[in-house]
């Protein structure tokens, strides 16, 4: 008698074990759905710190959010079996908000850093096209050529010739902006930019101060190879949509691929 009360017993405290761990088997996949969604600071809190951290996304930290919710099932599962549920489910909560208040902390943290960092004053100043700002802060030491290794952003004189603001293009030429820099995020110069984006002064302005035509993309097309290209695809979606080619677009798209020849071929002298 006194071995079936205690096999019941035993039978009890595995199904409450497995309480908790079949719900988190519904749970994880709602969850990882919603993380991808935007809600991975709430929660996914530790995986989310290390991405902020380091800026990656290493398979260890893949892993870490893929188990998260079944290591806290397993935990309740075993509180469970010694009824001490509540109790350890507010420590687990505890834990995850720590996490939680820990992430926002660093956002916020990060965002008054960055708000008082003169790099990204300037960065924010050629993005606004404040020539006024970007001024004062080249004049105070500020690096023209600064720029994220990360985030898929050009260089400083990158952005610029890529949004046409032709006298920030000038000022950080002015104050010693590498005009041949390539990012290491898309491979490509000012030159390319300012080519890509039909600014045709901008060209103008590079060439004049010396880009450097041989320069490969990281598909191994020079500046001129790479515009003859882009004339060409937009010969071809001019036949289906006109409006989108006009005429004067082609036009200046002409003149810039012959700067480009000329430059190129007095490049090409010794």
């Amino acid at each position: 008698m006194s071995k079936t009360l205690s096999s019941r017993k035993a039978s009890r405290s595995w199904i409450r074990f497995w309480i908790p761990v079949l719900v988190s088997v519904y749970v994880t996949p709602i969850c990882l759905v919603l993380g991808l969604g935007g809600m991975t600071p709430i929660l996914f809190p530790f995986t989310e710190f290390w991405i902020r951290q380091f800026h990656s996304i290493p398979g260890p930290i893949v892993l870490l959010a893929v188990i998260q919710f079944p290591a806290y099932a397993i935990i309740l599962g075993f509180a469970n079996m010694k009824r001490k549920l509540i109790s350890v489910a507010l420590v687990l909560l505890v834990i995850h908000a720590l996490g939680i208040g820990s992430n926002y902390a660093f956002y916020y943290y990060g965002y008054y850093k960055s708000l008082h960092d003169p790099n990204n004053q300037l960065l924010e100043a050629v993005r606004n096209d404040d020539v006024p700002t970007a001024k004062r802060l080249l004049d105070e030491g500020v690096d023209p050529n600064f720029h994220r290794p990360y985030g898929g952003l050009p260089s400083l004189l990158g952005l610029a010739c890529m949004d046409g603001h032709l006298e920030m293009a000038k000022l950080l030429l002015e104050k010693g902006a590498d005009i041949n820099y390539r990012s290491s995020s898309l491979g490509q110069t000012a030159l390319f930019h300012a080519v890509a984006f039909g600014h045709e002064q901008i060209v103008q302005l590079l060439l004049s101060k010396g880009a450097d035509m041989t320069i490969k993309d990281p598909e191994g097309f020079t500046v001129l190879e790479r515009a003859k290209q882009w004339r060409e695809s937009s010969i071809k979606r001019n036949e289906r949509k006109p409006w989108e080619y006009p005429d004067e677009d082609r036009a200046r798209d002409e003149r810039i691929i012959s700067l480009l020849e000329v430059t190129a071929n007095e490049q090409k002298k010794p």
